[in-house]
């Protein structure tokens, strides 16, 4: 929610705001268990090849600690993992 209406509608905005909270709301009325289980086996699934992330930390769709999570926990499992943070 808060990564497609920064996008959107610029981040911190007053619109962003509320587009997040009209998202939120959405979804609090719809069934997401299919989409948190498919994001949950993602999590679990390692990779087969390294894996390189590229990424900025002002990243206004990506949500940056659930994806550096996710690598901590391939990187702790062995899986070959690499990043590039850009400004």
């Amino acid at each position: 929610p808060k990564g497609v209406s920064s996008a959107v509608l610029g981040e911190g905005s007053l619109p962003q705001r509320l587009g997040e909270r009209l998202i939120r709301g959405y979804l609090s009325m719809v069934d997401t268990e299919a989409w948190e289980a498919s994001s949950a086996m993602f999590h679990a699934m390692p990779p087969a090849p390294p894996s390189l992330w590229i990424y900025s930390m002002d990243d206004e769709i990506l949500d940056i600690p659930s994806i550096e999570s996710m690598m901590d926990k391939w990187r702790a499992r062995g899986d070959d993992v690499e990043t590039l943070k850009l400004p």
